[in-house]
């Protein structure tokens, strides 16, 4: 009877302490989500609200692959936002296997809320939205976490968006506008603008930042009309539009090229699309890198797919080159930091020295390390005295096929194209 009594009494005290464990929850404008709370890797006294997968877009598969961006639908009850959603899906990063990571059901928020703006405090928080880099080909926000930041002030927030293939193929018509991608960034602004301070989030007080292709996304929303009002600062970091990787050029070349090489036989963009839309996305994305379909290139210079220069449209997100519109002044008049890291070119060591990249095209057509935006004839004495700056200031007149002479290649590049 006795142990029967204290099983009893065990049970009740575990299912009070239970019940006593605060639920993390808050509303958004599709329903409430459920978060926890997490102890900073950093301090341990530090602690914060985590929100880690939370949808801001309807999943775009099936017809809405290849589209804008869509609302999500709204659900009953508690959606748990604990667990990290799929990465946007990608090929692996150094090209070693054919593994195509991740999936396209991708379009959520890590939203990362300090216990200050609980603790009593009326006052909302500046937010901080990061933006991942990886060339518009990779990458993840769970490697940028918040704990560097859950001691201070501030909202963080992670955006996901739809990489490569799926978030800029382009047909240059409305049948798949392109800059997907961008447009998922865009709507996640929209939702920030709306739901933020359920989070203790000021709207007023939004800061966009990123590094790598997060740069050349921060400074393109300073660009394009449809971000105007959405933010306040800025913040872009090893990265802008000018890069080479950053704009992709033929779109409708490469996407033709893709169709043929996947057995899709039509000239016409609707039908080749609505095709597109019904293979799998892991074929999509190895397709989209079979040399023998697609032909040579350099990963980290110039990938097939990536943001382009839009016609004119209602959802266009940018119609004009990004040097032009820099040149005209026509970008948004905010706080801007823009900055880089000494000897970022490093990390490109080990992929160099591994064999997988196609660094002898540096060798067989040295004209494509002169920035395009530079506007420069090839072949012309002109291109011929740049490209001996370039290979003198750059690489230090080593061979390019050397993997040392490319430490100091992020710094200058990615500072001076700006």
């Amino acid at each position: 009877m006795n142990c029967h009594f204290y099983v009893i009494l065990v049970l009740l005290m575990l299912g009070l302490c239970y019940s006593a464990t605060p639920e993390v929850i808050r509303s958004t404008e599709y329903g409430l989500i459920r978060g926890e709370l997490k102890t900073s890797e950093i301090d341990q006294n530090v602690q914060y609200y985590s929100f880690m997968s939370v949808p801001y877009a309807s999943p775009p598969i099936g017809h809405l692959r290849f589209q804008e961006p869509i609302k999500h639908e709204a659900w009953q009850g508690v959606r748990n936002a604990t667990k990290l959603p799929d990465r946007c899906a990608q090929p692996d990063q150094y090209f070693l296997t054919l593994a195509v990571l991740g999936s396209e059901d991708c379009l959520y928020l890590e939203i990362s809320e300090p216990l200050t703006s609980r603790n009593g405090s009326k006052e909302l928080l500046p937010v901080l939205l990061w933006i991942h880099g990886g060339t518009f080909v990779f990458g993840a926000p769970h490697v940028s976490g918040p704990d560097y930041f859950m001691e201070k002030p501030v909202v963080y927030i992670n955006v996901q968006y739809r990489l490569n293939i799926f978030g800029f193929l382009s047909t240059t018509d409305e049948c798949a506008t392109g800059n997907f991608g961008l447009k998922d960034q865009l709507l996640a602004l929209h939702w920030i603008q709306r739901n933020v301070k359920n989070f203790g989030g000021d709207p007023n007080r939004v800061t966009i930042s990123g590094a790598s292709a997060g740069a050349a996304s921060v400074i393109l929303h300073c660009l394009s009309p449809k971000s105007q009002g959405l933010f306040h600062r800025a913040i872009s970091l090893s990265g802008t539009p000018l890069n080479r990787w950053a704009l992709q050029r033929n779109p409708l070349e490469k996407m033709r090229r893709l169709a043929k090489g996947l057995g899709i036989d039509s000239d016409n963009t609707s039908i080749i699309v609505e095709e597109l839309r019904r293979v799998d996305y892991r074929v999509l994305v190895k397709t989209v890198y079979n040399k023998s379909i697609m032909g040579d290139f350099i990963p980290y210079d110039a990938h097939p797919f990536a943001p382009s220069v839009e016609a004119e449209g209602p959802t266009a997100f940018i119609t004009e080159r990004a040097f032009k519109l820099l040149d005209e002044g026509k970008f948004a008049k905010v706080p801007h930091i823009i900055g880089h890291t000494t000897e970022e070119g490093s990390f490109a060591y080990d992929y160099i020295h591994s064999g997988t990249t196609n660094l002898h095209l540096y060798e067989t057509s040295p004209e494509i390390l002169i920035p395009s935006s530079m506007n420069i004839p090839r072949d012309s004495a002109c291109s011929k005295k740049t490209l001996d700056e370039v290979k003198t200031f750059y690489f230090h007149n080593k061979t390019v096929t050397d993997p040392f002479s490319w430490t100091k290649v992020g710094k200058g590049i990615h500072l001076r194209s700006f």
